[in-house]
Order: C-alpha cells, then structure tokens, then sequence
C-alpha cells in the first residue's frame, strides 16, 4: 500500500499561488518608476563662472610647439643600424629621443604616432614604445603601412 505524499504535483496550484507574488512584483515595479526622479547631476554641480567682461588669460605655448597636432616618430633600419627621426629630425638614439620627448611633454601632451617600417627588428620597435611610455606620452598609435 502506498501512502500518500504531502506535495502535491498539480501545476494549477504552482500557478495559482504564482499570480499574487506577480501582481507584488508589478506593483513594487511601478511604484519605484512614479517614485524615481531621474534628475541630471551635471545640473546639480556647483560651479562659479568668471563675472560678465572678464578677461581670461591663456599660457601661450612657443609657436614651434603651437605647429604641431602630434609627436611623429619614424623608425628605419640599414643593416644593424636603427634610424631614428623625430617629427622629421634625426635623432642618434635611444637616450637622446628620451630627452627630446620629455622635452616636448614639458611644454605639450601631444600624442604619439610610431611610423615603423617593416625592416625594423621588433625588440628596437618595442625599445622605442617602452621609451615613450617611460616618458609619459599617453596614446601612443602605430601608423598605417602605405598602400
């Protein structure tokens, strides 16, 4: 004889005793949308604006600096030999791009463009992006080969 279960495996009661729970979610739902103020913080931010006819005065940067929009830095190769050209200039080596980029990054950040062609060993491309990440240039961007 078997006797009989506590639980009952009907689906019309698993359903029936769903609805009111649903009807709670819902009305919690559209309270917290009626009762929610999607208010802007930028709006709230206090600010103090300089009075009407007030000058304001800007650093000028040297015009050499003001040209450009961007640090371009070449890389080439000619047997074991590196060639290093910053914004169009040589530059012997590592150790002196180092000091023209801080140079540089003392009167501007500007960003970086490495134009690295394909002959260049990827240790001195590396050496080279390490030294303007050392340096402090912030978005560095790697050029495009041309077509």
């Amino acid at each position: 004889m078997r006797l009989p279960s506590s639980y009952s495996t009907s689906t019309s009661d698993v359903s029936s005793s769903m609805t009111p729970m649903i009807d709670v979610v819902f009305q919690l739902l559209i309270y917290f949308l009626c009762t929610a103020s999607f208010a802007m913080t930028e709006q709230i931010l206090p600010t103090t604006l300089p009075p009407t006819g007030a000058t304001t005065t800007t650093a000028s940067l040297p015009p050499e600096v003001q040209e450009l929009e961007l640090i371009r830095i070449a890389l080439s190769q000619r047997g074991q030999q590196l060639q290093i050209e910053l914004n169009g200039s040589p530059c012997p080596d590592v150790a002196n791009l180092r000091d023209r980029l801080r140079q540089l990054l003392a009167l501007a950040n500007l960003p970086a463009v490495l134009d690295v062609s394909l002959e260049v060993e990827i240790g001195h491309m590396i050496n080279v992006y390490d030294t303007c990440r050392v340096v402090g240039v912030r978005d560095i961007h790697f050029a495009a080969p041309e077509r």
